[in-house]
């Protein structure tokens, strides 16, 4: 089984190589293949890394873009927390759970990268305030989850937007961090339930959000749990890939009445699209 398992630890050096490159989309794709490769493993294996290192390499691809003034300085800071992912992932002296106290510790180095000059200025450290956000959000959630089974809902997306701004704008503790990520879990196969198309595919989510829900409302977080949700969902996500690979899906550009694109600018934002979604997935 050893050996089985070094599989895991080369998709990491590569993940890494991919990182010092600024290779952000191949980082993308290499964390996909990590959480595929323990899909294949599954029984004692730990989904976090793969899933802590797509999160990083999503980030660190729109800060390049985004804020090329504080680039490099994201990049210094955060490479030590790559390490330590790997690190904690190869001691066998570590419980499969520390990784959430580094994932806190990445999301707390990263978040000021992830502002603008004007928010950054603006907002500081609102722990309560991001406790009492998550905790509305998850009572909204579980009285709407009936309108999943809808077509056009765009409710895990909406709960996860207001989550994610809450976290970069006022930071969390160690339970938003976790709620955050198993939302955003379910999402990826959420996306290939609403394409299937049948509504008994849709329901497949039910018990899946409700166990996220059930372990997110106790009054003290259950790690190992939560651990064991994220790897449950994340395995159902890569046997989804394997069934339908790559999901295209359809977005609209709200433009002004009256304004055309010129057709060669269409398939220029199309082609865009593919690719990414294709980064994306893999």
């Amino acid at each position: 089984m050893s050996e089985l398992i070094d599989v895991l630890s080369q998709d990491i050096e590569a993940i890494l190589a991919a990182f010092n490159e600024e290779n952000y989309g191949l980082m993308n794709i290499l964390s996909n293949r990590f959480m595929a490769n323990a899909t294949f493993l599954k029984n004692g294996v730990n989904f976090l890394p793969g899933f802590i290192y797509k999160d990083i390499s999503q980030n660190f691809r729109r800060i390049k873009n985004l804020r090329t003034d504080t680039f490099a300085t994201a990049k210094a800071d955060c490479r030590p927390i790559l390490e330590k992912i790997k690190d904690y992932y190869l001691d066998s002296e570590r419980e499969p759970t520390d990784l959430w106290f580094v994932y806190l510790e990445y999301y707390i180095t990263v978040r000021e990268h992830l502002l603008s000059d004007i928010e950054r200025k603006a907002y500081g450290t609102n722990l309560d305030y991001t406790r009492f956000t998550f905790t509305w959000l998850l009572e909204f959630l579980n009285e709407s989850k009936d309108l999943l089974l809808h077509d056009k809902n765009r409710l895990l997306n909406g709960i996860l937007n207001e989550m994610d701004r809450t976290l970069r704008c006022h930071s969390g503790r160690l339970e938003e961090i976790v709620s955050f990520s198993l939302l955003r879990a379910l999402t990826h196969i959420y996306t290939y339930q609403i394409f299937e198309g049948s509504i008994d595919e849709r329901k497949k989510i039910f018990p899946l959000l409700d166990d996220v829900i059930s372990v997110l409302s106790e009054d003290k977080i259950n790690l190992n749990k939560c651990l064991e949700i994220l790897s449950n969902i994340l395995s159902e996500w890569r046997k989804y890939y394997m069934r339908y690979m790559e999901v295209k899906i359809m977005r609209e550009i709200s433009i002004e009445k009256g304004f055309e694109l010129p057709e060669d600018v269409k398939e220029k934002i199309s082609e865009s699209i593919s690719k990414t979604l294709g980064e994306e997935i893999e």
